[in-house]
């Protein structure tokens, strides 16, 4: 009687299974991972040399600063909806161009506050400026 003789099997390895997986935890770490520095934008915004020239001569200027004083004329007042109505209305000139100069750390908001006083108050000519500090 003749026996077979025992012959190494190859062995094989699906790698399917491993691709499926790889690709799941692939998939499960961008989906949970945080983007810390895409999650703002930088911005450069532009400069201009027009109105520097213009400056000493406008007295319908608006001084807003990052530590939310704003400054109209010679008076400074902090940032607050209805008294800065009042101080616009008595020191600014609705017939000329007002200039909005705004350091680069104010938030959007107080800007776009102002802005929209202004024009709730016939000011149309409005011009921005951007403040280095």
């Amino acid at each position: 009687m003749k026996f077979p003789l025992k012959s190494n099997p190859a062995v094989n390895i699906e790698i399917t299974p491993l691709i499926d997986i790889v690709f799941i935890l692939v998939i499960f770490f961008v989906a949970t991972s945080k983007i810390s520095e895409s999650q703002f934008l930088n911005i450069d915004l532009p400069e201009s040399n027009y109105l520097e020239s213009n400056e000493d001569n406008l007295n319908n200027q608006i001084i807003v600063k990052s530590n939310g004083e704003i400054i109209i004329g010679s008076k400074t007042y902090q940032y607050d909806e209805i008294n800065l109505e009042m101080a616009l209305l008595d020191n600014l000139t609705v017939e000329n161009v007002v200039i909005l100069s705004i350091e680069k750390k104010v938030y959007h908001e107080q800007t776009i506050a102002i802005m929209d006083l202004l024009q709730k108050n016939n000011f149309i000519d409005i011009k921005i400026k951007t403040l280095s500090q």
